[in-house]
């Protein structure tokens, strides 16, 4: 009976020793559970973070592109109403000087005029001089 006592008291102690180790097997199971769940929390709130990230990135990029289209247009614009300006000022600048080459022209032909009548009256003016000699 001593035996079976003995072996008894091995069997509790080993039982004893097997159920510490299996409670701190279940402790460090939830221990590494618990962190498993923080991680996966975490690995959860990145991917939330790389989300909205590369939302942002797609929003910038989008409105870079709206910003490049309404810049090429503004230029397109200020490059024709320059070219439509020249061609004003080029058109304003002809006429002009065809205003100035019509105005020559005139005060040209109006001083030959003049010099022609200024010659005639200097002739009269010589031969009536002439005659009061």
């Amino acid at each position: 009976m001593v035996k079976s006592i003995k072996g008894d008291i091995r069997v509790d102690k080993l039982y004893q020793k097997m159920e510490k180790s299996l409670v701190s097997a279940r402790k460090q199971i939830e221990y590494q559970q618990e962190i498993i769940n923080r991680q996966n929390e975490q690995l959860e709130m990145y991917r939330e973070i790389q989300k909205n990230l590369e939302s942002s990135i797609e929003k910038i990029d989008a409105y870079k592109e709206k910003q490049k289209k309404e810049i090429r247009h503004l230029a397109d614009v200020i490059v024709t109403q320059a070219i439509q300006n020249a061609d004003i000022i080029i058109n304003d600048a002809l006429v002009q000087s065809k205003d100035a080459n019509l105005e020559y022209t005139i005060l040209e032909k109006n001083l030959d005029s003049y010099k022609k009548k200024m010659r005639e009256i200097l002739e009269e003016q010589m031969k009536f001089l002439e005659q009061l000699d």
